[in-house]
């Protein structure tokens, strides 16, 4: 006799309505019994509405349908060995998976997938290939032949020039964030295994990790010799190692299946179990799978250059390069099978690694996204995945400082946009050496650049110590910018030691006495701005050519522009840089001897002069020392030589 619950007698599982119609009633009553199981509250607070309605329409026609204590009595006390209970269980998992998956309680994972955090990768991507375009369409200097146009893309391709720094560091830093994150969310579900950790936020932690990675390099792509290298290699160095560690942690799972059964195994992961087995799309995680082994394919063999550079010691590094027919090629001759040539085809290969990177982070963040919508097409319209959140709000402003200097450099000209963001401390002046700055306010910097610039070969424009508006000007220079000038005593002395790298000191021994008297301190002397005119007792700097007699046309000492190129005075208060003839020249620091110069006329007879040297009294001084003024006769020696009687630079 069949068991009766307060009168009324549940159906028999045969004449039962297990039919498609019955779907929806049927996940709904699975899925808040699971709910309900995961809380902790099937006992205390099971789902009563839910059941009566499933058994309601489980009734066949003309059966009895029951009142809501009857069902309430069968649950709690005929339910356990009830073949109906259990038939009630199995039919929306074994014939409703649609209905299942979409009343399915399941959060998703919305840190990852949620729509802001979207909205910020597709920055992220938008605004690198933005940068790698345009930089790399700068190498080749577009617009060239058309003046006008030059400039305004000049203008336009500075803001993206100063801003690639800030926005390389951004990214790197956000990808090291959510490598961090990712490998945590591994660790946490091997260490608590009993907490909610899907299958599915796993995937989507390595998807995402190994994705942020491709943003930041293909931003060193195109700036590979900016500031700051070894901070950079040093985040680099930290992403690389992240990188291998999160790839270890997800194919481990593929590869134990205790791992994977620890995570389903459990009370709270029901929903989880449900979701593996019959609404993941299984086709798109398979592609996934593939584009994420392409893509550690692509990291390792950028990472193979940078590794070579940071753990290969230098000297070993130039070994190698010396006997590599590439040293070679690299040494000769500029031409189409020389140093430029090398540089070209340099800029070629970093330009192709680059368009690779950008393809495939496209097509991660492609395929990804394919994957959130159908995901979304399979679960309900209540998820995390659809729903902002406070971390996702947060998470937008990660690349609005990146905006916001884009735009201010774009309005404002690289120079003053710059200025904006240093203190009053410090000012920013143009990088005369870099021969791709724009003019009027911002630009080049392609990848190759010149290698004199002390701490920044690339940048247009670098900052220095601002210096007292009302302090008096000092300078040397000269006219010609193909040639070298040195000021010398008679019998000046200069040596190796005392030339070195753009600075030197010497002794004045005037009168061609033996009382040396020491200039107390360096003077700086800039090898790239000082002109016209040779000097004698030059150790080695300069090559022969340099001296050619042609080069000292008589124009180039009138007076009128001879005369102010040599004035000078001191003063206490520092010395600040100044603009003579289209050149920044270095200051002078205070409490340092200064030379006044005060006429230069016999200098307009060059060409009359005997081609051997003129060294009448061309030139007189007034010599100040820091303990007052002395004057004394100073010959300058102006050497009018044939390249033949020059060796190296030095006065045969």
């Amino acid at each position: 006799m069949a068991d009766t619950f307060y009168g009324w007698t549940p159906p028999d599982v045969d004449a039962a309505l297990f039919n498609d119609s019955n779907c929806g009633v049927a996940a709904q009553w699975l899925s808040a019994y699971i709910n309900s199981r995961y809380n902790d509250t099937d006992l205390s607070d099971p789902p009563l509405m839910a059941t009566y309605q499933y058994i309601s329409a489980l009734v066949p026609s003309g059966g009895e349908l029951p009142t809501f204590g009857q069902v309430a009595q069968w649950l709690a006390d005929g339910s356990a060995n009830s073949t109906l209970y259990e038939a009630m269980v199995q039919f929306p998992y074994a014939y409703c998976p649609a209905e299942m998956c979409e009343k399915l309680v399941w959060d998703g994972d919305g840190d990852l997938a949620g729509v802001g955090v979207m909205v910020v990768y597709y920055l992220a991507a938008v605004f690198s290939t933005l940068y790698f375009v345009l930089i790399s369409a700068d190498q080749f200097e577009p617009f060239r032949t058309f003046e006008y146009h030059h400039r305004r893309w000049n203008w336009f391709v500075a803001a993206f020039h100063e801003t690639v720094q800030a926005f390389l560091d951004t990214g790197l830093l956000f990808c090291i964030a959510m490598l961090i994150a990712s490998v945590y969310r591994h660790g946490s579900s091997r260490m608590h295994p009993d907490k909610s950790h899907s299958i599915y936020q796993l995937t989507n932690a390595t998807y995402i990790g190994i994705f942020t990675i491709f943003p930041p390099m293909l931003l060193q792509i195109v700036s590979p010799n900016r500031r700051r290298r070894r901070i950079r290699a040093f985040l680099w160095l930290i992403a690389v190692v992240l990188a291998v560690v999160l790839t270890a942690l997800y194919y481990s799972l593929e590869t134990n299946a205790d791992k994977v059964l620890n995570l389903l195994d459990r009370e709270s992961a029901v929903s989880d179990f449900i979701w593996e087995l019959n609404c993941e799309p299984l086709d798109l995680r398979d592609g996934l799978d593939d584009a994420l082994i392409t893509a550690l394919v692509i990291l390792v063999v950028n990472f193979l250059p940078w590794a070579y550079h940071i753990f290969v010691p230098r000297k070993v590094r130039h070994s190698i390069r010396e006997r590599s027919c590439i040293g070679r090629l690299n040494t000769t001759k500029p031409g189409r099978h020389g140093r430029d040539w090398w540089k070209y085809v340099l800029t070629i290969v970093r330009t192709t690694d680059g368009a690779i990177c950008c393809l495939m982070m496209w097509a991660l963040l492609g395929l990804f996204t394919k994957y959130r919508s159908a995901v979304l097409s399979v679960m309900g319209p209540e998820n995390a995945n659809t729903e902002w959140s406070f971390a996702q709000v947060f998470a937008l402003a990660t690349w609005v400082p990146v905006a916001i200097d884009l735009c201010t450099i774009y309005i404002y000209g690289a120079k003053e946009g710059l200025e904006g963001k240093v203190s009053e401390n410090f000012k920013v002046v143009a990088n005369d050496n870099n021969d791709r700055k724009s003019s009027g306010g911002g630009g080049g910097g392609g990848i190759d650049g010149p290698n004199d610039v002390d701490y920044s070969n690339l940048d247009p424009y670098q900052i220095v110590p601002a210096q007292n508006k009302s302090a008096a000007t000092s300078h040397y220079d000269a006219v010609s910018n193909d040639t070298q000038m040195q000021y010398v005593g008679s019998g000046g002395q200069f040596t190796d030691g005392q030339y070195n790298n753009g600075v030197f000191s010497s002794n004045d021994n005037s009168n061609n006495s033996n009382n040396m008297v020491p200039y107390s301190g360096n003077t700086s002397y800039d090898t790239t701005h000082y002109g016209a005119g040779g000097a004698g007792n030059v150790v080695g700097q300069f090559a022969p050519q340099q001296y050619a007699p042609q080069q000292f046309a008589p124009q180039q000492f009138a007076p009128q522009q001879f005369t102010p190129q040599y004035d000078q005075s001191m003063t206490k208060e520092p010395m600040e840089e100044v603009q003579l003839m289209g050149q920044y020249v270095q200051p002078m620091q205070a409490e340092q001897p200064i030379q006044q110069v005060q006429q230069v006329h016999q200098v307009q007879q060059v060409q009359q002069v005997p081609p051997e040297q003129y060294r009448s009294n061309t030139v007189s001084s007034v010599q100040t020392h820091s303990s007052g003024q002395s004057t004394q006769p100073v010959t300058y020696e102006y050497m009018h030589q044939d390249p033949a009687a020059m060796h190296g630079g030095v006065q045969q």
